[in-house]
């Protein structure tokens, strides 16, 4: 079910008179600045991916009413871009939270603002990062300010930082380009390596497995299971492992970030359709395809990928928030 969030609440799609007053509500409380072309397709995207239940629009309050009910899962898209996002867009980064565990999956450029417009004390538990690209953690830098603004740091540390192997390594090299002191980030947060195929457990209850895709450089898709389960595949080509690490889960939220298959040795993105292939493999039924380029046609991208897909799909766009 599509919903459009409006003052009074939440006005789903059936109590609308029809695609164009669909639309019309749609343009009026999506975020400011957006065309009415992009309203347009945004709307037309995912008004046939009614399994899906979306809604878009200004940052909600944070007084406490936005909060996520105990055992439901919910995913906040705080950034759905590639390297190079839209004008006003973000990179990759994603809220997800469930059984009151808060985790941010990657942080890329952008996302440090996204965060604190819905949660301005960056009051969240866990850090993912799925691979040392900038597009991917390069905000974790200014999230840690808002943190704290000491540069000697927390006396207790609280929020986790998980990096992939050799994460600690890279992020050495990058806070000495930057003349930031080496502790910057572990006297800040608890930093931790996990391993590629091995599993976390966040709280009580939220499990998390990694397995490497295919990437220029080793990158890790991430299955979060809790009171639904999510599978994130990172930044990958097409990819066995991730298909198997995916298989029955409830959403496939996947990478589509080629207009067309690469052609070489050296991969390490989808196109719609590889995105499709590897949803129909793993046997998922919900698919969100984002990382998008400045250029990317999201319209024509979700109505390609729904076309040669027997389940949902919908297209992720910076704000849009998902019921698992």
């Amino acid at each position: 079910m599509l919903f459009a969030e409006q003052e009074g609440g939440a006005a789903s799609a059936d109590d609308l008179a029809g695609p164009a007053a669909v639309c019309a509500e749609a343009a009026r409380c999506v975020p400011s600045p957006v065309s009415a072309g992009a309203v347009l397709g945004r709307v037309r995207i995912v008004v046939h991916c009614l399994s899906f239940s979306i809604t878009g629009g200004p940052p909600p309050d944070t007084t406490g009413r936005d909060r996520v009910k105990w055992g439901a899962m919910q995913l906040t898209v705080l950034g759905s871009g590639a390297a190079c996002p839209p004008a006003g867009g973000v990179c990759s980064g994603y809220l997800l939270e469930d059984r009151g565990v808060r985790v941010l999956l990657d942080c890329g450029h952008g996302v440090a603002a996204a965060l604190l417009a819905r949660r301005p004390d960056a009051d969240i538990d866990h850090i993912i990062v799925s691979h040392m690209h900038a597009d991917h953690f390069i905000d974790v830098l200014p999230l840690r300010f808002r943190l704290t603004r000491e540069m000697g740091g927390l006396s207790e540390r609280r929020v986790r930082l998980h990096l992939p192997p050799g994460g600690r390594a890279t992020f050495a090299e990058v806070l000495s380009a930057v003349c930031f002191p080496p502790d910057f980030l572990e006297n800040t947060f608890i930093v931790e390596e996990y391993a590629a195929g091995g599993a976390l457990r966040l709280g009580e209850g939220l499990d998390v497995r990694f397995v490497e895709g295919v990437h220029y450089v080793p990158g890790y898709a991430v299955r979060i299971e809790g009171s639904r389960s999510l599978v994130y595949s990172g930044d990958t080509a097409p990819s066995e492992a991730v298909a198997a690490l995916a298989r029955g889960a409830d959403l496939m939220l996947c990478e589509a970030t080629l207009d067309e298959p690469e052609d070489g040795p050296v991969r390490g993105h989808l196109t719609a359709l590889q995105a499709v292939e590897l949803a129909r493999a793993a046997g998922v039924g919900r698919l969100v395809l984002t990382h998008f380029w400045f250029d990317s046609d999201r319209e024509a991208i979700g109505a390609e990928a729904q076309a040669a897909f027997a389940g949902s799909v919908a297209t992720a766009y910076d704000g849009m928030t998902i019921e698992v």
